[in-house]
């Protein structure tokens, strides 16, 4: 039976250090990201004792139209 649900957004990503939108965008993840994907993981796997599922259905928001624009852009 479940009795946690941890939730995790991926590592540092090439959109985010660029000061673009992402959402749904397949943006690489940095060297540092993967090493933050890889050290969550393990850390998680230790803890609990549980394997990492990772569930597609879970998704951050489709940014539609401001996939790829600036956030600065979207302040203004």
């Amino acid at each position: 039976m479940l009795n946690e649900l941890i939730l995790l957004r991926h590592g540092e990503s090439e959109h985010m250090l660029k000061g673009v939108v992402g959402g749904w965008t397949n943006s690489t993840l940095t060297p540092r990201g993967i090493t933050q994907a890889k050290q969550t993981t393990k850390w998680i796997t230790e803890k609990t004792g549980n394997e990492f599922t990772k569930v597609r259905q879970l998704r951050e928001l489709n940014n539609g139209v401001a996939k790829d624009l600036s956030k600065a852009w979207l302040i203004t």
